[in-house]
């Protein structure tokens, strides 16, 4: 008779333990994503849509991992990233793996027209560029030593009024930057004047840091002296 009622006393302690098990749903793991597809470095941002889950774990596929509910991460380098999200609840765990695609970095920028938007029509010493009738305006692009890489006088435009502004260099050969983490140095000149006052003046470009992105048009400014640059990435 005392091992029925001890029988009879853990019956309905193992019914309720079973009970208590099946009220939580396993877990439903599932994201989005924005951001894929470009170039490198890219930033990825991860949208959690999981559900009867109180824990995530993130696996981005480059050896990184995260635990929070939304999360983001860059990925320096171009590939396929098989990102796994796992969703854990009171009742079990669930994961989920969708692929992510970043494209290569360029290795190659080149400048196909160069835009001056506003410039200085005199120096700092107040000596005025070929006036009345304005500078003659042509571009030179330099090597981070000042050495001469590209001379546009042949596309020179003549007699630029403040009024003519803006006006666009398309060059005839996109000029080659490669690699893309060197220095190069676009300059102005007035093509009528031969002392020192013919440099009306330039900017400093470095492809891989003077622009955010890979943009196909970019705004340099140096003082009263605006470009912008038409680009191609490679």
């Amino acid at each position: 008779m005392k091992k029925s009622i001890l029988l009879f006393c853990l019956l309905p302690g193992l019914f309720f333990s079973c009970s208590d098990d099946e009220s939580h749903p396993l877990p439903v793991a599932d994201f989005t994503f924005a951001g894929d597809n470009v170039r490198a470095p890219a930033k990825v941002y991860f949208n959690n849509l999981s559900s009867n889950a109180e824990s995530y774990t993130w696996e981005f596929g480059n050896g990184y991992s995260n635990s929070g509910f939304n999360t983001s991460i860059v990925y320096v380098n171009g590939g396929v990233y098989p990102v796994k999200l796992t969703a854990t609840g009171p009742g079990g765990s669930a994961s989920v793996i969708k692929n992510i695609t970043i494209q290569n970095a360029p290795t190659e920028c080149r400048i196909v027209s160069i835009t001056v938007n506003s410039m200085p029509f005199s120096d700092a010493s107040g000596f005025y560029f070929d006036t009345p009738d304005g500078p003659d305006v042509y571009y030179k692009i330099l090597n981070q030593a000042g050495s001469l890489y590209l001379n546009g006088v042949a596309e020179r435009i003549n007699d630029v009024l403040y009024s003519d502004l803006p006006i666009t260099f398309t060059l005839p050969i996109p000029f080659l930057i490669t690699p893309i983490d060197v220095q190069r140095s676009v300059i102005i000149y007035d093509y009528d004047n031969s002392n020192y006052s013919d440099v009306i003046g330039g900017v400093s470009i470095n492809p891989s840091t003077s622009f955010t992105g890979y943009p196909t048009s970019a705004v340099v400014t140096n003082g009263s002296l605006t470009f912008t640059f038409g680009l191609q990435w490679d």
